[in-house]
């Protein structure tokens, strides 16, 4: 009896678990919610960036998650992306990251396109 109910409390764990992973993005960001966490729900059920850490994102990372960045935008939580990208350029214009000069001069993939990924004709 006593495996059997273990057994159930798994199932229902897992299917916990399994329904956030499809219903809500779990996003970790540096100040934002509970210990940093914030959970977004997604505009269509998917396991497509169920869990992501946006604490060090550049620009270029953002536009290779467009379903995220449409539902924080959706949920008026777009400034999760706006915090994370001006953080980066604001460490890499006053160097408050960097103390050396040679990781000043490193090519970085920061760009101050806007974080969609457009097509141009």
């Amino acid at each position: 009896m006593r495996r059997l109910i273990a057994m159930v409390f798994g199932a229902l764990l897992g299917a916990a678990a399994m329904f956030t992973a499809f219903k809500f993005h779990v996003i970790r960001t540096k100040d934002d919610g509970i210990y940093g966490m914030v959970f977004i729900p997604k505009p269509a059920a998917a396991l497509v960036d169920a869990y992501v850490d946006v604490r060090e994102w550049t620009t270029s990372e953002w536009a290779k998650h467009p379903e995220l960045v449409k539902a924080l935008v959706l949920n008026g939580k777009a400034d999760l992306v706006r915090k994370s990208v001006t953080a980066r350029w604001k460490d890499k214009i006053f160097g408050e990251k960097n103390s050396g000069t040679d990781d000043l001069r490193k090519p970085d993939d920061t760009t101050f396109d806007v974080p969609f990924s457009v097509e141009r004709q």
